[in-house]
């Protein structure tokens, strides 16, 4: 632990968790139990009960996540009190009786079914939508009829390390819209992850474990992923209310049915690994549209977790992260400039006096990262990104009083555009955590973040035709073409683009102080992970 960098893979992990969390109704438990289960060997915590100590340790995440997310959804009145009040004597009992089967039985029987009902309710979830339309809702069960459901929905939330709104949600669909639904299973995420965690906190603690856990739960993980996602769960439940009915149903039923897929090897193309990446790519392309980035600040650290897992490791290992993450980068900030353009919030001066520059640098930038150490220029970055925080956060007052600077003239964005691009090439962002603070100077933060998501398309394609056209290093001869390991990019670029416009959406309807804190706190993280 304490490294900056696994505390800036659990720091992005607690924020992607936490807007799911609010965004959909859940604990955020799928992505966050598959991460641990990639992360927590590489400390040395690694046996027969690792599975267990990230379930326990997820569920020690979502209890907080779970009332963050709750509050916002009772502050909009979208919780059903009939249908809680009756499902929670017996997700509480649930919950309780599935830690300690977690701890003394094999749950494999148990997932493979829950595997068969998340398939099931996904599907069922998608078929709502004619429905949701014509107001077609199933009565509310009885109290006896939604108890008895608590106690399973409880048992297998417990086993598998999730809130529970992958059961609750389609279930609750089906008697009530999908935005009470969500808040219903946010709230009902309280009691399942409580309960659980107290379960799991009894038991003996394992051998794997002796250091830094209670019974079956790894503090210091659960603490770093926990603070941000309490902070994003907000934010998921305030775009869980602006989406509409339709595409918020689509996600969910994207989401059943990658949990479905989370499996427990740890090998390429095992459903764990695929799993990990989607997710990735979710929260990534989430990030690129909301800050007008091209979520390389998450994915780079991310791989170069997970790729020595599958024997991708070396000197030139964080080389070919970044280049992996640039491709990921291409076709998610494509989606994302495309959704910023349809709101005509890009600079088209700026754009175009900036882009000759970037794409010479980015070209530059990856001869640079295959022939020389980037260790100074890392340096030299680390120290701009906490400078850029700062100045981001400072300009808070200066964006209220409209005191915005005049812009410069095509010369001089042309030479910063150079420094832009082969800074981002060296260390795989699309540059947006430059040009953002930097064009905020001039004109309004949203327009800021659409002309640096624009502005992430010349330097990301240049850079990966640049990491394309070197020779591919020793670490990575099988499905590398240069320092791109396909694999991974394209199953995290898939999501991405997908979940790319629905952050652009949640960009336009934040208010700006809230959007430029989120941006400030990301500077700072990034900063972390490349000190």
């Amino acid at each position: 632990m304490n490294t900056p960098l696994e505390l800036s893979l659990y720091f992005a992990l607690g924020t992607c968790s936490g807007f799911l969390g609010g965004l959909l109704g859940i604990g955020g438990g799928g992505i966050i139990v598959p991460v641990l289960i990639y992360s927590l060997p590489l400390i040395g915590i690694d046996g027969p009960d690792l599975a267990k100590i990230a379930v326990a340790t997820a569920l020690t995440v979502v209890a907080p996540t779970a009332i963050s997310s709750t509050w916002s959804h009772l502050a909009r009145k979208a919780v059903e009190w009939r249908a809680l009040t009756s499902l929670t004597p017996g997700v509480i009992v649930g919950s309780l009786t599935g830690a300690v089967i977690a701890a003394n039985i094999s749950a494999v029987w148990i997932v493979l079914v829950f595997v068969l009902f998340l398939l099931y309710s996904a599907w069922k979830l998608a078929g709502f939508s004619q429905r949701a339309k014509n107001q077609q809702l199933s009565p509310l069960p009885s109290a006896a009829n939604l108890g008895v459901k608590g106690v399973g929905i409880g048992a297998i939330s417990t086993l598998i390390g999730i809130g529970g709104g992958s059961m609750t949600v389609p279930l609750m669909s089906s008697y009530v819209p999908i935005q009470r639904a969500v808040g219903t299973s946010a709230a009902l995420g309280v009691p399942i992850a409580v309960a659980g965690v107290i379960g799991y906190l009894l038991l003996s603690t394992p051998p794997e474990c002796t250091a830094h856990c209670v019974g079956y739960v790894y503090w210091p993980a659960a603490l770093a992923i926990a603070a941000p996602a309490v902070l994003a769960a907000p934010l998921g439940a305030k775009t869980a209310h602006a989406m509409p009915v339709l595409a918020l149903k689509r996600v969910f039923a994207a989401l059943l049915v990658l949990v479905s897929l989370k499996g427990r090897g740890r090998s390429l193309n095992t459903p764990l690994e695929l799993t990990l990446y989607v997710a990735l790519g979710v929260c990534s392309g989430f990030l690129s549209g909301l800050l007008g980035i091209g979520g390389g600040a998450v994915i780079v650290p991310v791989l170069i977790f997970t790729l020595p897992l599958i024997g991708i490791d070396g000197p030139s290992l964080a080389k070919i992260a970044v280049a992996t993450s640039l491709a990921v980068v291409v076709p998610t900030t494509i989606s994302s400039a495309r959704s910023h353009l349809s709101r005509k919030a890009v600079e088209w001066r700026v754009l175009a006096s900036m882009a000759p520059g970037v794409i010479a640098g980015a070209l530059a930038g990856a001869v640079i990262a295959a022939n020389v150490s980037a260790v100074l220029v890392v340096l030299m970055f680390v120290m701009f990104l906490l400078y850029s925080a700062w100045k981001l956060a400072d300009l808070t007052q200066k964006a209220r009083a409209r005191e915005l600077s005049p812009m410069p003239g095509a010369i001089n964005l042309g030479v910063k555009g150079l420094g832009v691009g082969a800074i981002s090439t060296l260390v795989g962002v699309a540059g947006g955590l430059i040009t953002v603070p930097l064009l905020s100077a001039y004109f309004a933060i949203q327009r800021a973040v659409g002309t640096s998501s624009a502005l992430g398309v010349p330097i990301s394609f240049a850079g990966v035709i640049g990491y394309l056209l070197l020779s591919t290093p020793p670490e990575c001869t099988a499905h590398c073409v240069g320092y791109v390991y396909w694999p991974a990019a394209l199953a995290i670029a898939a999501p991405a683009v997908l979940m790319a416009p629905i952050g652009a959406k949640a960009a336009h309807a934040m208010p700006v102080l809230t959007l430029k804190r989120v941006f400030a706190v990301l500077l700072t993280l990034v900063a972390l992970n490349l000190a």
